[in-house]
């Protein structure tokens, strides 16, 4: 009998203690419902904060697209100014190029009409086919620039 005892005390021994199964279920039950109402909590952080992003990134984009309009309409102006300052300069030089033409032509007549007199030296010609030779220099130079 007494082993039996034994015996059965240590069948007890490992048997859970039915109290401490009531015990752990209690704590258990104790700790869901705030954990559940965390979860409620997380959930509903996480909805602002994604909330909050997306109004972040709408305001990013509109600025942005400001921004691009801003820089789109600047260079827009520079872009003009400077059609405007190249399309005066090509008027000067093309004006300059008609009074260089004109005076080349005024030179040949003139050199012909040299040549034709036997009066006039052989140096003034010669002078004068020099200074045709540089306005031609120049008119190629102005023609580059355009």
């Amino acid at each position: 009998m007494a082993s039996t005892l034994l015996y059965v005390r240590a069948l007890m021994a490992d048997a859970p203690d039915p109290t401490e199964h009531d015990q752990s279920f209690a704590a258990e039950e104790i700790f869901r419902e705030p954990a559940s109402s965390l979860n409620i909590e997380l959930t509903r952080i996480s909805e602002e904060i994604l909330s909050i992003n997306s109004g972040f990134q709408d305001q990013v984009r509109r600025a942005l697209e400001e921004v691009r309009d801003a820089v789109r309409e600047e260079v827009q102006k520079e872009l003009s100014a400077e059609l405007e300052r190249r399309t005066e300069k090509s008027k000067v030089v093309q004006a300059e190029i008609q009074r260089v033409m004109i005076a080349l032509d005024a030179i040949a007549v003139e050199i012909s009409k040299m040549i034709d007199d036997p009066a006039v030296e052989l140096s003034r010609v010669i002078r004068r086919k020099s200074q045709q030779a540089e306005l031609k220099a120049y008119l190629e130079g102005l023609r580059f620039g355009i």
